[in-house]
């Protein structure tokens, strides 16, 4: 924690960890504010990162977005998909981190005239002690959080505790901030949380495959089986063309006078004889596979919709990007094994009702975990009416 109350009224490169670039930090104080640094960052607000995207646009309240972690980390729709660079996540964080010391300066009238023309219209003078440190709990948070959920927490538990990322209730520490960020970047897989074993474990996953591989083998069977089948009608509809030939008007008048002869002393003749019937053997491996793929589509319907009801309880609804990630695939491999089975029962004429009605249930349950995940990665913004306002994801 610093040593020294923080004076800066915004810094940037924060966590920057770009070996291309000094990673200290840069920061506009009270002091400096005619510096090259603060005209860079205040006087032409439209050609700075900092206010592209994030609560000081256009028709914005800095108070009001930062107080949400949904706004300040997740990334936003675009009209053209090719325009996003990623940086609109980290600016909006930025500009969050530094808005209580920018509300303190302008209560204090501290902040010159052109910076307060910028920050005036998105931070109210009056700025309630409830807002702030709304701001500085979403700002703080998710950094103390991720370091108490990594694999080694004891590498970074001092720089991201509480006491070392906030200066008091309402203002955030800039160094300290900075400093965890840099610890998590720089920790790389020790970083990194492990997933809970019952939901997004490494069992689980490894399940999904070998359903998938199983369903693969049975398919593969079934085919292997039927494929003599195949070969011995196309051979036989192949010779029936071969043999056929068309007769001349002569052999046919008289096949005819033949066929009248024989009709009044020949006596009627029997049916044609019954196809060969397909060997007891084939039969009995045939109905014993799509008895095992009947019962293993069961068993894949039932662990799928336990694993996405499951989902719900894991915080599906809340912006934890770690989670979004995380369960993602569970909800694409939870119906792919399922939907690759019964289109195999389709096939075989074994997809009854209450089959059929067991996989829409999965695949639905499925959907809707999938589509509520994927909302926390592009959210629908439906208060940007300018294009221009969008966010860069």
């Amino acid at each position: 924690m610093s040593t020294e109350r923080p004076d800066p009224i915004f810094c940037t490169k924060i966590g920057d960890t770009n070996p291309n670039t000094p990673n200290e930090l840069q920061c506009c104080s009270p002091n400096t504010q005619n510096s090259t640094l603060c005209r860079s960052i205040f006087s032409n607000p439209l050609n700075s990162d900092i206010f592209t995207g994030t609560c000081f646009a256009p028709g914005h309240d800095c108070l009001a977005d930062c107080q949400h972690p949904r706004l300040i980390y997740s990334s936003k729709v675009q009209d053209d998909y090719e325009d996003g660079n990623g940086s609109a996540p980290k600016n909006r964080y930025l500009a969050c981190v530094n808005v209580p010391n920018m509300a303190g300066y302008l209560r204090q009238d501290v902040l010159g005239p052109n910076i307060t023309s910028q920050v005036e219209p998105h931070i109210s003078r009056n700025a309630t002690k409830k807002q702030l440190q709304g701001i500085s709990y979403a700002v703080t948070e998710c950094l103390a959080a991720t370091c108490r959920n990594s694999r080694k927490p004891g590498k970074c538990k001092k720089q991201c505790s509480g006491v070392s990322l906030l200066w008091n209730q309402t203002t955030p520490d800039i160094q300290g901030i900075d400093q965890c960020l840099d610890t998590l970047c720089q920790g790389e897989y020790n970083s990194l949380p492990y997933a809970d074993s019952d939901v997004v474990g490494i069992g689980v996953f490894a399940s999904y495959i070998l359903q998938c591989v199983f369903v693969l083998i049975i398919w593969f069977g079934l085919t292997t089986i039927q494929v003599p089948k195949l070969l011995k009608k196309n051979k036989n509809k192949k010779k029936k063309q071969e043999t056929k030939t068309k007769p001349s008007p002569k052999e046919t008048e008289e096949h005819q006078q033949h066929q009248q002869t024989q009709n009044h002393h020949s006596v009627p003749s029997s049916s044609p004889p019954p196809p060969p019937p397909i060997p007891k053997t084939k039969r009995s491996h045939r109905r014993n596979l799509l008895i095992l793929l009947i019962q293993f589509h069961k068993s894949q319907c039932y662990f799928s919709a336990t694993v996405q009801t499951a989902s719900f309880t894991f915080g599906i609804f809340n912006a934890d990007m770690l989670n979004v990630f995380l369960l993602l695939p569970l909800t694409t491999n939870g119906i792919l094994p399922i939907v690759l089975a019964y289109i195999l029962l389709i096939r075989h004429h074994k997809a009854t009702p209450d089959i059929t009605v067991l996989t829409t249930i999965c695949w639905i349950l499925a959907s809707v975990v999938y589509w509520i995940l994927y909302s926390h990665v592009i959210p629908i913004n439906g208060e940007i009416q300018n294009k221009k306002a969008n966010y860069s994801a």
